[in-house]
């Protein structure tokens, strides 16, 4: 006594029948996405660059390849954005390999 001040909501989550993106390489994209989440205070050029071990200038590319700003943070990014990007930076990969 008195009754608590508390409101309460039910969440129900349900899983998707079929996975909403398909990237080249799952692992990588979700390393990205952690990388971007770690840091949130930091541009996502930065913490990718920190994390993965690819150079800023790298991520930089990529994102104006994806029309995307060079100081966007990672919680702009959507699923497919994240998905997008690790399978470019798959190319950037296997073309700095080729040289």
């Amino acid at each position: 006594m008195p009754a608590p001040k508390v409101d309460s909501t039910v969440v129900k989550l349900s899983l998707y029948p079929e996975k909403p993106v398909k990237p080249q390489n799952e692992e990588l994209m979700f390393k990205i996405i952690k990388a971007a989440f770690l840091q949130r205070r930091k541009t996502l050029s930065n913490a990718v660059s920190n994390t993965v071990g690819i150079s800023k200038s790298t991520v930089g590319d990529i994102l104006e390849e994806m029309n995307l700003s060079r100081d966007i943070r990672g919680e702009k990014l959507s699923i497919s954005e994240f998905a997008q990007f690790s399978d470019i930076l798959i190319t950037y990969m296997k073309n700095s390999s080729d040289t």
